[in-house]
C-alpha cells in the first residue's frame, strides 16, 4: 500500500519542506565557511611574531592579535554552524512526526524502508483525497 500524505498538513508541509531545502543548502555553505576558517594561517603569523615579542611589546601585542583573529573567525563559524545544525534537527524533527523522512532533497515515508518511493509535497497526486 502506497503512504499518502494528509491533506490538511499540505500548506505546513510544503513550507517546512522548502525551509529544509534551504537550511541543507546553508548547512552546507556554513561547513564550507567553517572548513576555511579552520584551514586558517592566522595562528602561524601569531606564532611568528611570538618569536620576536622578546624584543618588543609591540610584537607581543601583534601576536595576541592574530591568535584573536584565528580564534575568534573560527568561534564565530562554529557557532553559526552550530545554530545551523540544531534549526535542521527541528526541521528533521517535524518530518520524524507526521511519519516522514527526509534524506537529502527526497522526501520519504518512514515505512518505506528501501527508499524506493519519493513523495512530492508539491504533487497533489501524493495526498490522499
Amino acid at each position: 500500500m502506497e503512504f499518502m500524505l494528509n491533506p490538511e498538513d499540505k500548506y505546513a508541509l510544503q513550507q517546512q519542506y522548502r525551509r529544509a531545502v534551504s537550511f541543507n543548502d546553508r548547512l552546507a555553505e556554513a561547513e564550507a565557511a567553517h572548513k576555511h576558517a579552520s584551514e586558517g594561517r592566522w595562528w602561524i603569523m601569531g606564532f611568528i611574531a611570538v618569536l620576536f615579542a622578546f624584543h618588543s611589546d609591540v610584537f607581543l601585542g601583534m601576536s595576541l592579535a592574530f591568535f584573536f583573529v584565528h580564534f575568534f573567525v573560527l568561534f564565530r563559524e562554529k557557532m553559526a554552524l552550530g545554530r545551523l545544525r540544531e534549526r535542521k534537527t527541528e526541521i528533521d524533527w517535524w518530518f520524524h512526526r507526521k511519519g516522514l523522512n527526509l534524506v537529502g532533497q527526497q522526501l520519504f515515508s518512514e515505512r518505506d524502508a528501501r527508499r524506493s518511493t519519493p513523495l512530492d509535497p508539491f504533487n497533489d497526486v501524493h495526498y490522499s483525497a
